[in-house]
């Protein structure tokens, strides 16, 4: 076979040899003219070995003018055959000198058949040839060519030079212009005519679309010259019937001129529409037409509907979508693929009712489809845009692409392998797909998007990939703690803080700047990763290098993403110095989305540090932020504006009054009208709140600006909630310890808006802002309690308190009760009445929030505060176990306080309160609280009347069997202990030691009489009151005390000893009566007791008078004395007189003398011992019964019936606790 085929192609080199020594210069015409013919058949069959028997040179030399036409024509058709698709043969002709007499040939004097070859072979000659293209050019064949386009000449010659122009044209913009020179465009449209054949208006059309390709001014000329219609006109119906003909049909030729025509050319794309084309064109997509023909049209749609929305809602009303969603299958072709995918990416770019109509029509499995690695790397480019667009702004299709299974080809694409325009497109997807989806978040850092990502962030990458990796990686950890801490792990934020350089494009810095600030966000962790790797100087200085407003807004989001919550970095930021750099970027000069980003930069700076704030003060933002508040600025300024000036008062005295004075109040009120945006109200009348609290001054400020009525009317129905609560925050700063502006707000109708903003149907936090706004205007106000009781507060509250409210909004409405209810009695009972006690008893242990727990206490104590009724209910309610339990949960000082207050007012309303205080281990609690060293005098008074209610209470009493809970307080007699503890613990066990010995004798034996002993040795040194807790402590404690004194006074107990001379005996023991002991009407006994002190006064002034009275006063002489005095006296012995008044004389109160007090004393203690022992010897109110021999006769008995009076005489406490030193003595005498 292979010798077969060597004598075949010797035979072949034989037969050109032949015919090249035909055309020799001595050979005749008729061989020339045969040589010539043979060789331009040979060089159609074989053109290579033609040229490579050397017949160039032999048939270049035959076109000289002497030569006959008929061999000329030969000729030239045997060179373009030799050039044909063989850019090697094309330099061959050329060096061979053959274009400058083939130009000649196109004159007009050539003979039509020579001048219609040579057009044909220059075409063969300069196809894809740029260096044979310049040289025909040049030897001025294009003026020859476009005279051949005349309509004069036959339409063969008028397709034959138009394929010469085409591919003299063909990427060549010298040539284009020069052609367009020369007037070929008109003639070129005018053989686009339906009389020409459609292979001439194709090969016209071809010239054409090489013309206009990339070249606008030729695309202008030849929309100007008409040539549209005529195109559209060959996508009609009888021309498409011709497309399978030929490759130069017209209608695909056509195609290739509009494509050019309409790309980025908004009046030709009008044009096209409007010669009717699109139909046309979306009837060209349908699989019964050629690959080619749908690829072209769909390369005409794409760039007719680029950025035209019209065009892109025509398009896709004409069922185009479903015929390119079919054309992106496997089975198309991948320049179908490819340009079906550009037609969907121009109709779905900022086109959401396209998207949906996309996606609905099944385009994303077929796109993803596309992006599988056996697809060429061009489609899947396109692929990926489109599906990028569909996903962009649409979170419908993230979730469906998300199911489409992109994610995972996508991150393959990131892959190092694949080819920087898909590396670019991926991320930019996953970017997309990733944002505000946490859960494509999970699935692309799942599908192991980060390693190759943040690979992709290095020096060595093209900065394309670079940025939008960084905005991918962005995208992944925004608002994803999770990822924040997997990107930080992964070693991006290094790589990401190296991207930051100057070195970088301005677009890769501002990503990697976006990227950071996202990776900071929320995360304490990487805010101080960021800092560390050196991000914030970096940051600094970007916003001194650049005026670039994109770079400087990133860049101040970025710093408040690094330095929110965050006193660390808010140092940092601040030793960069850029603040003042943040605060020049609020100048009026500057665009109005930089001066937001750099507002909320400095805000976040600010923040809780007042370092920080007066450092931004200092750097003269305060004016240039009143400057923003003005009406002529954007809402979304004064918006942050208005934060940055809440951010610099809050907490902050000095500025408060900084930007008080500056005038920032008036433009702050003017944004509460209602023509502000509700955003920009909301962050005013914060700002207003803040400047206002606790500061009188600004208050007043506030007030005469006008600001009180915009704020009642931002709580109406119309108003957003954010809004409400913070207008009622607002007013509730304003009338905060301020009763003047009170009274103001309540006048401008401000209270029944706060209590209908308590309903169930408002947010929860604006019920709260409510409740604590009607809290500070009824504080200490009765008008404003009344009012807001008139207005139905009360009920909403209450249902406030119920399990399903937030705890803040339950304390709050409980704080408000206790406010309604105090000092108020007619409050104290609507609030009972309208059921609030019950839940409020709930909260003492229901929650588990403290500061609820608190404000239920100090409501309940409000409540019950002279209230007996109250403090049934309240018992009724079992509230006293939850609040006796309080005590034991280690609350806050406020809440013990509270709890201990409430109780005091509960034991007193009865037995039956006290009994149940007992059970619940009160008394364990109490002495806890008492022993506290961080105790307050609160605590410290309040505690011991507890104690003292329930042990002065029989029934607590008959229960009670042992001192140990109370032997703690041994260690506050102590010479250290507070004044207020001294007191309180000597009450407390006064009234323990009454209880009888067995309980005096643990007091004993625990040690607490030495200690009193060394506690009343220094006391000379405490106040009055304080000495005188501690004698009765001492007299209560005689029968187990070993001081000399007790001795004495317990053998005259005893009978050892008897006043000498005395006729008096010695006291039998009490015997008591048959009926209970006979409480003492304390009121009468008052008036008793003013009557014998005026007849004592007189008495004493009588003795005054006389010096034997004084005598006789010495000598024990009872003249002058009442029937009541006389009979105390004489139930007295010497000595135990002596001792009483003795007593007496220490510790009678300044202004009262020995002898009244002793009368009055005497007469009170005597009457009350008398009563309670049924003593029938003794005078007392009211008939003495007989004596009964089951009387009590310990002393101790009377001592605690004694001291348990106080409650029944309020009004003579001096009196009452006094005399107590001396009523052992009368009663053991």
């Amino acid at each position: 076979m292979a010798a077969k085929e060597d004598l075949h192609d010797q035979a072949g080199n034989s037969e050109i040899l032949c015919n090249i020594l035909r055309i020799s210069p001595s050979s005749g015409l008729d061989d020339k003219s045969i040589g010539a013919r043979e060789l331009k058949a040979l060089a159609l069959k074989d053109s290579t070995k033609v040229a490579d028997a050397g017949a160039i040179p032999h048939l270049v030399a035959l076109l000289s003018a002497d030569t006959p036409s008929v061999i000329q024509e030969d000729v030239v058709w045997a060179l373009g055959f030799i050039a044909l698709r063989s850019s090697v043969n094309q330099g061959k002709v050329a060096a061979a000198g053959a274009i400058p007499p083939m130009v000649a040939l196109l004159s007009a004097s050539t003979p039509a058949s020579v001048q219609g070859a040579t057009a044909c072979a220059l075409g063969f000659i300069v196809a894809m040839n740029p260096d044979n293209q310049e040289k025909v050019a040049s030897a001025g064949a294009i003026p020859s060519l476009v005279s051949l386009m005349s309509s004069c000449t036959p339409a063969p010659m008028q397709a034959i030079s138009a394929h010469a122009l085409e591919h003299l044209s063909l990427d060549n913009s010298d040539n284009q212009g020069m052609v367009a020179s020369a007037g070929a465009i008109p003639l070129s449209v005018a053989s686009l005519s339906a009389d020409n054949p459609a292979h001439v208006q194709g090969m016209v059309a071809n010239a054409l679309a090489c013309l206009v390709a990339n070249y606008p001014e030729n695309q202008g000329m030849v929309a100007s010259a008409g040539a549209i219609p005529l195109l559209v006109a060959l996508l009609s119906a009888d021309t498409l019937a011709h497309v399978h003909d030929t490759s130069a049909s017209a209608a695909k030729s056509s195609l290739l001129v509009l494509a050019d025509l309409v790309a980025d050319n908004p009046e030709n794309q009008e044009k096209v529409a409007s010669a009717g084309a699109i139909s046309f064109l979306v009837a060209l997509l349908s699989a019964s037409n050629p690959a080619l023909v749908q690829s072209n049209a769909a390369e005409v749609l794409a760039n007719l509907v680029a950025d035209n929305p019209k065009k892109q809602e025509k398009v896709a009303s004409t069922g185009a979508i479903s015929f390119l969603v079919a054309l992106l299958s496997a089975s198309n072709p991948a320049h179908v693929q490819m340009n079906a995918a550009n037609v969907l990416v121009n109709l779905v770019a900022d086109n959401p009712e396209n998207q949906e109509k996309v996606s609905s029509a099944g385009a994303l499995p077929a796109l993803v489809a596309l992006l599988s690695a056996r697809t060429p790397p061009l489609v899947q480019e396109r692929a990926a845009v489109a599906l990028g667009y569909l996903v962009e702004n649409h979170s419908g299709n993230r979730v469906k692409l998300a199911l489409a299974g992109a994610i995972s080809p996508l991150v393959a694409l990131l892959s190092a392998s694949n080819q920087t325009s898909v590396q670019v497109q991926a991320a930019k997807v996953l970017a997309y797909l990733a944002a505000s989806n946490p859960d494509n978040q999970c699935k692309a850092v799942s599908a192991g998007a980060l390693p190759p990502l943040v690979a992709l962030l290095s020096a060595s990458t093209p900065p394309l990939v670079q940025e939008w990796s960084a905005v991918a990686l962005g995208y992944l950890v925004d608002n994803h703690p999770g990822n924040q801490v997997k990107v930080a792990s992964a070693g991006a934020i290094p790589l990401l803080v190296a991207l930051l350089s100057a070195s970088s494009q301005s677009s890769v810095q501002v990503e990697a700047v976006r990227a950071l600030g996202n990776l900071g966000a929320g995360s304490p962790v990487n805010q101080g990763m960021v800092a560390s790797a050196g991000a914030i100087p970096a940051l600094v200085a970007c916003l001194s290098a650049t005026s670039a407003p994109r770079m400087l807004e990133t860049v101040a989001c970025a710093l408040h993403n690094l330095v929110a919550d965050n006193p660390v970095n808010q140092g940092k930021v601040a030793s960069t110095g850029a603040i003042p750099s943040l605060v020049a970027l609020l100048s009026a000069s500057t665009p109005a989305h930089v001066q937001e980003n750099a507002a909320v930069a400095l805000r976040s700076i600010a923040a809780n540090n007042p370092e920080n704030q007066g450092k931004v003060v200092s750097a003269g933002a305060i004016p240039l932020l009143i400057a923003l508040l003005s009406a002529n600025t954007p809402a979304l300024v004064q918006n942050r504006a208005a934060c940055v000036l809440s951010s610099l008062v809050a907490r902050n005295p000095a500025n408060k009054d900084k930007v008080a004075s500056a005038g920032a109040i008036p433009p702050l009120v003017v944004l509460l009208s209602s023509s502000t945006p509700a955003h920009v109200q909301t962050e005013a009348a914060l700002a207003l709140g803040l400047l206002v609290v606790n500061n009188p001054a600004n208050q007043g400020k506030a007030v005469s600006a006008g600001e009180i009525p915009p704020l009642v009317v931002l709580l109406s129905a119309s108003t957003p909630a954010i809004v409400k609560q913070r207008a009622a925050c607002a007013l509730g700063h304003l009338a905060q310890n301020n009763p003047g502006n009170q009274d103001k707000v309540a006048s401008a109708g401000a209270i029944p808006h706060l209590v209908v903003l308590l309903s169930s149907s408002t947010p929860a936090h604006v019920q709260k802002e409510a409740a604590l706004a009607l809290v500070l205007l009824v504080v200490n106000n009765p008008a404003n309690q009344g009012k807001a009781a008139s207005a139905g507060a009360i009920p909403p509250l209450v249902v406030l308190l119920s399990a399903s409210t937030p705890a803040i909004v339950k304390q709050m409405a409980a704080c408000a009760l206790g406010h309604l209810a105090q000092d108020n009695p007619g409050n104290q009972g609507r609030v009972a009445a309208a059921g609030a006690i019950p839940p409020l008893v709930a909260l003492l242990s229901d929650s588990n929030v403290a500061d609820v727990q608190q404000e239920a206490a100090c409501a309940l104590a409000d409540l019950v505060v002279n209230n007996p009724a109250n403090q049934v209910k309240v018992a009724s309610a079992n509230g006293i176990p939850p609040l006796v339990a309080l005590l034991s949960t280690g609350c806050q000082a406020v809440v013990n306080e509270t709890v201990v207050e409430s109780l005091k007012h509960i034991a007193s309303c009865s037995s039956h309160n006290r009994k149940i205080m007992a059970a619940a281990d009160v008394f364990t609690l109490l002495v806890g609280l008492m022993t506290d060293p961080r105790a307050s005098i609160a605590i410290l008074s309040a505690a011991p009347l507890i104690v003292m209610a329930l042990l002065s209470d029989p029934c607590v009493r008959i229960v009670f069997s042992s001192a140990t809970p109370f032997l703690p307080l041994h260690a506050l007699l102590h010479i250290n202990s507070p004044e207020h503890a001294l007191v309180g613990t000597a009450s407390v066990l006064s009234h323990l030691a009454s209880i009888g010995p067995s309980v005096r004798r643990e007091l004993a034996a625990a040690g607490i009489i030495p200690r009193l002993m060394a506690v009343r040795r220094a006391a000379r040194s405490y106040p009055r009151q304080v000495q005188l807790q501690l004698d009765m402590l001492h007299v209560s404690l005689q029968d187990v005390c070993s001081c000399p004194d007790c001795v004495s006074n317990r053998k005259r107990v005893n009978g050892q000893t008897l006043h000498e001379g005395s006729s008096t005996s010695v006291l039998k023991p009490p015997v008591a009566t048959t009926s209970a002991a006979e409480p003492v009407d304390s009121e009468k006994l008052m008036q008793e007791l003013l009557e014998e002190e005026e007849r004592e006064k007189a008495m004493k002034e009588a003795k005054a008078k006389a010096k034997k009275e004084k005598k006789q006063r010495q000598k024990g002489k009872k003249k002058g004395k009442s029937k009541e005095e006389q009979l105390a006296a004489d139930q007295v012995s010497e000595g135990g007189g002596k001792n009483t008044e003795k007593q007496l004389m220490q510790l009678q109160p300044a202004g009262r003398s020995a002898s009244k007090l002793q009368g009055i004393c005497r007469l009170i203690f005597v009457r009350l011992c008398a009563a309670h022992l049924g003593r029938a010897d003794l005078p007392r109110s009211g008939g003495m019964s007989e004596a009964s021999p089951q009387a009590a006769a310990d002393p101790s008995e009377a001592l605690n019936y004694v001291q348990s009076q106080r409650s029944l005489a309020p009004s003579l406490p001096s009196l009452l606790d006094l005399p107590t030193q001396i009523i052992s003595d009368i009663l053991f005498i």
